[in-house]
């Protein structure tokens, strides 16, 4: 091209000059470009979890896809060594706004390795900006560092042994030298009164598992004096952690007190006849340089000799330095006689080189198993509302010459007292001889009333006499409910969350079934602008105009679209106000049936809260089973959107000029403020 540069005159200045000026007129139009960055610039997490998402936003919605690149550095490694993420492309896709770069297959080594770290760095946006947080830092927590501790927590011994030493073991062998401070505490004085061994560092060489802290110089004196204590305390431990005995107390007993007492620990036990046999425990008070012998007498209503049980009069001995031991009751016969319980006494009596305690008597009581036990036949059955009663059979495993009885209590999700059904708690008697009964669940109401799926009667047995309870000690009855609601030509039954005890439709509005997976077609249903009535503008399909309506309720069956802030399909009700209480139980624009309302975002939230993960696949798997259906768009056309993807639900709260809305998608759920002229999907709630 051949450019012709001429000599400007005066009156080519002028026009010059009026050109520049309505040039400078014209005003630029700007487009806002997002920026997108990581939510945080660092998180850690233990090696043991295995992936670990790091999330990223965009800070408003974009029409066009975004796409950012991103580094992966750091001092862990990658390619499945320690975990596997290598350099890529993230993309979100036109509307979405939050995303994650998944570090995966995490590597839970056993070497003691120390924290590593993953780098993740954005860069080279496109149809965005960098934002704050470009480089995020995740720490691998290593989590092998072995364990130290004592190997018991507390060991004793004569004043006379002259020293003791206290054992500690590393759990397993460091590739690090080990060290861990200790400080000494206790009733015993230091510094060569009673002993020697001062605060110090033990240390274990690479390698090393065990070893052994030394209370040297123990003072065998001659005073009187109570037992005394050398309290050992491991603290601020160094490439190890701190394991369950931390604390190890060494008793120092005293050589020149009182003749020690010997007792039974306790006065009393007991055992089923089953056991075959029983120790009945006794300690001396403290260790003894001289052999220790104490008599002891066998007496009781069970008999001895083999009948009931194997032990005669004797008498027990304990070594030098012995300080506990066990008079043990043998060969306790587990016969078939329904005899009641049966005791066998122990006395202790006529001690040698100690004197009797405070229990010199030990009644162990053998326990009759023979009883018989009662339970219901099933643990659980059902019956539709329609079935009036319902027995719940009961069996004793055996006759016996005895009354039974047993206590049971009622609850479960039904309610009685005549709502659901009648029955209270009570006891239930069996006399002598009889085997079976049945406790009755009576006047079940047959109802109309939609109450959310099958609701239960629970009835538990307890507080057994002259029996004991076997297996089925609870039975549930499930009352199964078969109402349903016929609502603008569809079917629709209910469902109950058991978090929350709400009662929901069983599908979106508009569905012609329950979802029988998350993309499933027939249960998307319609798709609603928000606070509007159902005047045929929900139907996907419908038409479109760009008028907007000057009251709540249009009256046109066409789909409102508008392309200009605040985006709302109507010119009155800035604040929401009157379309939430439209869209509330019987009010103008109610589109449920009647006993239910769109709901708030509170009970929205609360249903979320009871899902077992917050994404589409947790929307699907609760009891709403709610499909990813889509949105319509409120702008171009009012194409449908997100559909197979998103599940977009309206509340009936509205947050400053926008609808309140739950958002799901594969990732993540949230709650936002959105257009109102945009087609949600709504499901029903009971009031």
């Amino acid at each position: 091209m051949n450019t012709q540069v001429a000599t400007a005159s005066s009156d080519d200045s002028d026009t010059t000059a009026k050109i520049q000026t309505i040039v400078d007129s014209i005003p630029t139009i700007v487009d806002s470009i997002p920026t997108i960055a990581f939510d945080a610039t660092s998180s850690s997490g233990a090696e043991s979890t295995n992936s670990a998402n790091l999330a990223y936003t965009l800070s408003v919605v974009s029409s066009e896809e975004v796409t950012v690149d991103y580094t992966v550095t750091g001092t862990a490694t990658g390619l499945g060594t320690d975990y596997t993420l290598i350099n890529g492309t993230l993309t979100l896709a036109a509307g979405a706004t939050t995303g994650n770069i998944t570090i995966a297959s995490i590597i839970d080594d056993a070497l003691d390795e120390g924290n590593e770290t993953v780098v993740v760095t954005l860069f080279n946006p496109n149809n965005a900006t960098l934002g704050t947080n470009t480089k995020h830092t995740y720490t691998i927590t290593d989590n092998d560092a072995p364990t130290i501790a004592f190997n018991d927590t507390r060991s004793s011994g004569l004043e006379s042994v002259g020293s003791a030493n206290l054992a500690y073991t590393l759990s397993a062998a460091s590739s690090k030298e080990v060290t861990v401070n200790y400080a000494v505490t206790g009733t015993a004085t230091g510094s060569g009164t009673d002993y020697t061994l001062i605060n110090g560092t033990l240390t274990l060489a690479a390698g090393a598992t065990t070893g052994n802290i030394t209370i040297a110089s123990i003072i065998d004196d001659a005073l009187d004096e109570s037992d005394e204590t050398v309290v050992v305390t491991l603290s601020n431990p160094d490439n190890a952690t701190l394991g369950t005995n931390t604390t190890h107390t060494y008793t120092i007993i005293n050589n020149d007190s009182e003749i020690p007492t010997i007792a039974f620990d306790n006065d009393s036990s007991s055992g089923l006849e089953s056991v075959g046999s029983a120790n009945l425990a006794y300690t001396l008070s403290a260790a003894s340089s001289e052999e220790v012998t104490v008599d002891y007498a066998v007496t009781g209503t069970a008999t001895g000799s083999g009948t009931d049980y194997t032990l005669i009069n004797g008498t027990l001995t304990l070594t030098a330095g012995a300080t506990t031991g066990n008079i043990t009751i043998a060969s306790i016969i587990d016969d078939a006689f329904d005899e009641g319980n049966e005791t066998v006494v122990v006395t202790l009596s006529n001690p040698n080189n100690a004197t009797l305690g405070t229990n010199t008597t030990h009644t162990y009581t053998i326990t009759d198993n023979d009883a018989p036990t009662i339970a219901f036949n099933d643990a659980s059955s059902s019956g539709a509302e329609s079935t009036n009663s319902a027995n719940l059979a009961y069996t004793l495993s055996a006759a016996s010459s005895k009354e039974v009885t047993v206590d049971y209590a009622v609850t479960g999700t039904a309610t009685g007292s005549g709502t659901d059904y009648t029955l209270a708690n009570g006891t239930l008697t069996l006399a002598a001889g009889v085997t079976a009964g049945n406790i009755t669940i009576a006047s079940i109401i047959n109802d109309s009333e939609l109450e959310g799926g099958a609701e239960t009667v629970i009835v538990t047995l307890s507080n057994p006499s002259n029996v004991t309870l076997g297996t089925n000690t609870v039975h549930t009855y499930t009352i199964t409910d078969s109402d349903t609601i016929t609502f603008e030509g569809k079917t629709y039954a209910s469902v109950r969350t058991p978090d929350t005890g709400k009662v929901w439709l069983d599908r979106n509005l508009g569905a012609t079934q329950v979802a029988t997976s998350s993309t499933d077609s027939a249960a998307y249903g319609h798709l609603y602008q928000w606070g509007r009535n159902d005047d045929g503008h929900e139907s996907r399909s419908s038409a479109t105009t760009a008028t907007l309506a000057t009251a709540i309720t249009p009256g046109t069956n066409t789909f409102i679209t508008i392309n200009f802030s605040p985006l709302d399909w109507t010119t009155t009700d800035s604040t929401g106000s009157s379309r939430t209480n439209a869209w509330s139980n019987g009010e103008a624009n109610d589109i449920c049936p009647a006993g239910f309302s769109v709901p708030l975002e509170s009970e929205l939230e609360a249903e979320k809260a009871s899902w077992a993960t917050n994404n589409a696949s947790g929307a699907y798997g609760s009891n709403l089973k709610i499909p990813v259906a889509g949105y319509r768009y409120s702008r171009n056309g009012a194409a449908l959107r997100s559909v197979g993807s998103t599940a977009y639900l309206w509340s009936r709260s509205a947050g400053g000029t926008d609808g309140r809305g739950l958002f799901v998608d594969s990732g993540n759920t949230n709650f936002f403020g959105d257009d109102r002229a945009y087609g949600f999907s709504v499901r029903c709630i009971k009031d």
